[in-house]
């Protein structure tokens, strides 16, 4: 798988079977995204879980498929596919500062491809918070 692969810990004399199971979290979190409220299609990755892509031209392609795909994942779990303001003129929204590159390639250092995945959403209030401003009281 490339880069990609090598980022997530795939190299000879390391345990494969360790980094072919964060490679294929990877695929199957992109294969999910409809968990998200997603489009599946919208984060190509070139191949199911199992293949393993040609090395030279075929590896290259695949590499930057699943990293664009992961990388806007990234993006659109944790920011949202449309920027608050292009749609809301009137409201005044914090603005997004997560850097998806930036975040992965920590995760990469540290070998944690589950922390980087686990850590897209926004944090959500407690459950009775959500309730009460979905159902705010009467006046």
């Amino acid at each position: 798988m490339g880069a990609v692969r090598d980022r997530l810990g795939v190299r000879v004399g390391r345990r494969v079977h360790e980094a072919d199971e964060r490679a294929v979290r990877v695929i199957l979190t992109l294969a999910r995204a409809d968990r998200q409220g997603l489009h599946d299609a919208d984060y190509p990755t070139g191949a199911a879980p199992s293949d393993e892509p040609q090395a030279g031209r075929d590896a290259a392609k695949y590499d930057l498929t699943i990293t664009t795909s992961l990388l806007r994942y990234a993006h659109d779990v944790r920011d949202g596919r449309v920027t608050p303001d292009a749609v809301y003129r009137d409201v005044e929204l914090p603005p997004h500062d997560f850097d998806a590159a930036a975040a992965l390639t920590v995760a990469l250092r540290r070998h944690d491809i589950a922390a980087f995945l686990d850590g897209l959403p926004p944090p959500q209030p407690p459950p009775h918070e959500r309730k009460a401003r979905a159902c705010p009281p009467p006046f």
